[in-house]
């Protein structure tokens, strides 16, 4: 069962969440356990809102914008005293539909007792290799902060190099396009009616026209 709860942890910030547990009372205890003050604990309603962070979901994957801004939020929610928890499941709401089935499995395995470089290690295709050393790091020196703000700024780097080469190519490309389209035309549509018309006067085609034909 999936509940909102309204707690203050052990540093006394007051924050609002939701739990996975099997019922109320095991909540309660897992909270205690953690030294959180429970302020109050309700079963969350499907309704339309609750339905609308699991679906629809796009068929395109996550790019590597969605992931470079949803690290992003996270290191500026952390800063601000927000738990983990809170912090990825607010960036799952907020995130586009092609991101957020990523981020809502990154919180369900964080719920399930995993820590966030694992869960985040489940889609390093997404997020690359060097992100989730980063937050692995973050998460054993207690700089989470830092290296998730790292870690955005190498897929910025990684993204706008990448954006650099594609610009580079647009117009040699272009050009090879043009040029084998123009190609294409000259045999296929002028060199014959050409070709024809010297035969019908009588007269040799060249050579090379010859063999072309």
């Amino acid at each position: 069962m999936r509940f909102e709860v309204t707690a203050v942890d052990a540093h006394g910030v007051r924050s609002k969440t939701l739990r996975e547990a099997a019922d109320e009372n095991a909540l309660r205890e897992r909270l205690r356990a953690e030294g959180a003050v429970v302020i109050s604990v309700a079963v969350q309603d499907e309704t339309p809102h609750s339905q609308g962070r699991k679906a629809p979901f796009s068929i395109l994957p996550m790019n590597a914008f969605d992931a470079e801004m949803g690290l992003r939020q996270l290191s500026s929610m952390l800063k601000s005293g927000v738990t983990l928890l809170a912090a990825v499941e607010t960036v799952e709401e907020q995130s586009p539909p092609r991101a957020r089935k990523v981020w809502m499995d990154v919180s369900s395995r964080i719920i399930a007792g995993d820590s966030f470089a694992s869960a985040l290690a489940r889609h390093s295709k997404r997020f690359g290799d060097t992100a989730v050393r980063l937050a692995e790091v973050g998460e054993k020196s207690g700089e989470l902060v830092n290296t998730l703000s790292r870690a955005a700024d190498q897929l910025e780097a990684r993204r706008s190099l990448r954006t650099t080469v594609i610009n580079a190519l647009v117009y040699p490309i272009l050009a090879v396009i043009m040029a084998l389209g123009v190609s294409c035309y000259l045999v296929v549509g002028v060199i014959p009616k050409l070709a024809a018309f010297l035969r019908s006067g009588g007269a040799q085609l060249p050579p090379l026209t010859a063999a072309l034909m």
